[in-house]
Order: structure tokens, then C-alpha cells, then sequence
């Protein structure tokens, strides 16, 4: 818990925002681990009856698997957003649910037809608030994107009228920074259409240090001209 807290306090005190959800996190696998440590030492007493020794052995090693268990399931969504990579989010796989979230939005997952550019499969519906920014952000899980030229993905505006999109990266040291500097507008209108970004005009912007492409952490695709009800579908987010 000391330990944790005093991360998270640094963090605010660097600028970032310190994640609650990380400091509970270390204080159950701290707990977790302390449980464990309490069920096995009895076992070293020989007075110990033999079916209280193997439940003590038993709930020592289920606590070892608790604790190992979001570890490894979050090993494996990050093992299969690398794998798909240079696609980034099809929206077609439940582990992509885990990278990318919505910003004052509510996101819904539809099934798409034959008639949609990226073919069958699934793409989100993104409902805009009328809030400074509304979109969603994504945590790609391959950050090396050196060696492309395109961030592409295929947008429509399911209700409402044609809409103004900004498109920004971030890379480790600019993470969850949202301000208008390293950015691309682009028109998303009713007609589903692919739309190809060059990474050239979302890393450099005068006077400052170009984004570094060999560690993007984020993305995030905010909608400009905003009006109550307005929805957006976005699909195929991938690397060209």
C-alpha cells in the first residue's frame, strides 16, 4: 500500500493524473499475497491434521493463481493487439474492448453488411455529447509505428450532419494530452468512406519536438460540430 500510494502520489506530483484503480490493485495482490503467506506457514507444524494441511496447501495455491490471474489475462490482450498489428482496433475481437474508451461518449458495437468498405464483422457507433471534446481514445498495444506513412480507418455519421473529426497521437512522454497542436481535421460525412491520415501531420508541429514513432501510446479521435444525438461509426483503425 506504501509503496503504491507513494507511486501514484510522484505521479501527481509529475503532472500526471494518479489512477485509483492501480493503487487498489497493488493493495488486493499485497492482501492476496499476505493470505497466502498466513494458510502456508501452519503447514511447516507437524501437529497439523493431514486433510487441514491440504486445505491450507490448497487455499495457498489458489491465492498464488488469484493473484496471477489479471497478469496473465492482461498479457494475452496485449499478445493479440500485437498479433493483428498494423491493424490497430477491427472492433470484431473481445479483447479489443479493453483498448480503447470512450471520452463523453456513449459507444455501442453494431454488426456491419457486405455493403460496408471494411466488409462484415462489427464497428462501434459513437453517440456525441456537446461537451469541449467527444470521441473515443485508444491504447494501441504496438507502439513501434515506424515504417508507415498512413493512420486509416473507415467513418460514416450515422445521424446527424456532416461532422468535423480531429485526429491526434501521443507518444509515452505527451500521453493524455488533448490540445489542438499535432492534429488532423478531416470531414466525416453519411457515406461510410476510408479515411487516410498522413503520419507526417500528426508528429511535427512547429517549434516543438516531433512525436516519436517509435513509442505512440495513444491515439484519440475527437468530432467537432457537435449537436445532441449525433452518431458517428468508426472501423478498421489500422496502419498503412
Amino acid at each position: 500500500f506504501v509503496v503504491g500510494g507513494s507511486a501514484e502520489f510522484l505521479q501527481f506530483t509529475a503532472g500526471k493524473q494518479p489512477d485509483l484503480g492501480d493503487l487498489a490493485r497493488d493493495i488486493a495482490g499485497a492482501s492476496l499475497a499476505i493470505c497466502g503467506r498466513i494458510l502456508w506457514r501452519p503447514l511447516r507444524s507437524e501437529r497439523k491434521p493431514d486433510l487441514g494441511r491440504y486445505a491450507m496447501r490448497a487455499g495457498t495455491v489458489f491465492t498464488g493463481i488469484v493473484i496471477l490471474l489479471p497478469l496473465i489475462y492482461w498479457l494475452t490482450v496485449i499478445a493479440l493487439n500485437r498479433a493483428t498489428f498494423p491493424t490497430i482496433l477491427s472492433f470484431d475481437h473481445w479483447w479489443e474492448r479493453h483498448i480503447f474508451f470512450a471520452i463523453n461518449a456513449t459507444v455501442t458495437e453494431k454488426n456491419t453488411g457486405s455493403g460496408h468498405p471494411a466488409g462484415d464483422g462489427t464497428a462501434i457507433e459513437i453517440e456525441l455529447s456537446e461537451w469541449g471534446r467527444s470521441g473515443i481514445a485508444i491504447l494501441p498495444k504496438a507502439a513501434d509505428w515506424r515504417g508507415y506513412d498512413y493512420l486509416t480507418f473507415v467513418g460514416s455519421m450515422v445521424r446527424g450532419p456532416e461532422t468535423s473529426v480531429t485526429v491526434r497521437i501521443n507518444d509515452g512522454d505527451r500521453k493524455h494530452q488533448f490540445a489542438d497542436r499535432f492534429i488532423f481535421r478531416t470531414s466525416v460525412t453519411a457515406q461510410p468512406a476510408i479515411i487516410r491520415i498522413p503520419l507526417e501531420e500528426l508528429i511535427t508541429e512547429p517549434g516543438l519536438r516531433p512525436m516519436d514513432l517509435s513509442d505512440i501510446q495513444e491515439i484519440v479521435i475527437f468530432a467537432r460540430d457537435k449537436r445532441s444525438g449525433t452518431i458517428m461509426m468508426l472501423d478498421e483503425i489500422q496502419l498503412e
